[in-house]
């Protein structure tokens, strides 16, 4: 039957048929030349709804280029593929720990790093050796990471592997982080710590600025460009701004 089912792979025309091979194919894994099909397939076949079938069907397989196919696929332009990836990559367990590891730590897809971050995060989560390197690297790619996508996911992570020596870098991230999505995540994580995120809070007042060159015509100035700062900081949610007639009591 594996046999008939690779002879006829050359032969088929349309993507339905290409689809039940490739199932076919995969109810029997001890099958290399099948294996060898479907990798091909699920790498870079020009169908999508192809491509999706065979990268679930590698939840039926192991090894290393297996792996490989998988990582790769995190960085996928299309979304479906990096959540099919993630969640065969998930089951594969100890087996792909290393290569998710490095992919972290070096991958030159941001969507790949974040993406095998994430899968190390849930097998960490009952796996205290590994939830340490996956602690380590969270914290890594949260300072210096360019890419908010990777933050994100590392804030993520340090939430949910309860790495409370990180709180700190969190409350840092919340504060001053470009990215709102990455505050909001850091603020996540500090909930899940079991403490709220404003602990380090910073408290602003933006008080009015002078007019020194004291023309008349720019007297209202400081106070419009006062009133935009506060504004803007209000909505960023970086800080606590409070009223200026306030200042005193905040102090105090």
């Amino acid at each position: 039957n594996t046999q008939a089912l690779l002879d006829a792979w050359p032969q088929a025309q349309r993507d339905t048929e290409r689809v039940a091979i490739i199932n076919g194919l995969a109810k029997t894994p001890e099958d290399p030349a099948g294996k060898e099909l479907i990798l091909r397939a699920a790498g870079n076949h020009r169908s999508k709804n192809v491509r999706l079938t065979a990268l679930r069907a590698l939840e039926s397989y192991d090894g290393p280029e297996v792996t490989r196919t998988l990582i790769d696929s995190l960085g996928h332009s299309w979304p479906q593929a990096r959540e099919i990836a993630r969640s065969t990559l998930e089951v594969q367990g100890t087996s792909a720990h290393e290569s998710l590891l490095t992919a972290v730590r070096g991958a030159e897809s941001p969507l790949v790093r974040a993406g095998a971050l994430r899968v190390l995060t849930s097998q960490a989560v009952d796996a205290p050796k590994l939830s340490r390197q996956v602690v380590d690297l969270a914290a890594r790619s949260a300072r210096s990471d360019g890419t908010a996508e990777v933050r994100d996911a590392a804030a993520d992570a340090l939430g949910r592997l309860q790495a409370n020596e990180h709180r700190a870098l969190l409350s840092e991230l919340v504060q001053t982080d470009e990215s709102s999505r990455v505050r909001l995540a850091a603020d996540r994580a500090m909930n899940e710590l079991g403490q709220e995120a404003n602990e380090q809070e910073v408290v602003v007042a933006v008080l009015p600025l002078d007019n020194l060159i004291k023309q008349s015509k720019h007297d209202r100035l400081g106070q419009q460009v006062a009133d935009f700062v506060q504004a803007s900081l209000s909505s960023a949610r970086v800080c606590r701004v409070v009223d200026r007639a306030k200042v005193d009591e905040v102090i105090k």
